[in-house]
C-alpha cells in the first residue's frame, strides 16, 4: 500500500471503529486523507438541509415547537 493509492470505501467505514479511520489516514498523505473525508462526508450527507422545517423533521421534533427559559 502506497500513500496516495488506499482508498477507504463507505462500507469499510461504516464496519470499523474511529480509531482504524484515523489510523488508515495516518498512512495517507495530507491530500489524499482531506480528499477522503471529503469523499465520504459527501456520500454520508449527500444533501444538508436547508430549512429549520428540514431540521426538525431529521431530527424528529415538531417544527412549531418554541423553546426558552424561564428567569
Amino acid at each position: 500500500m502506497t500513500k496516495e493509492n488506499k482508498q477507504i470505501l463507505l462500507e469499510d467505514f461504516k464496519e470499523n471503529s474511529k480509531e482504524w479511520f484515523l489510523e488508515q489516514l495516518s498512512k495517507m498523505s495530507v491530500t489524499q486523507a482531506l480528499q477522503t473525508i471529503s469523499d465520504l462526508s459527501k456520500k454520508l450527507f449527500p444533501e444538508f438541509p436547508k430549512t429549520y422545517e428540514e431540521c426538525c423533521e431529521i431530527l424528529g421534533i415538531e417544527s412549531d415547537l418554541v423553546f426558552g427559559y424561564e428567569d
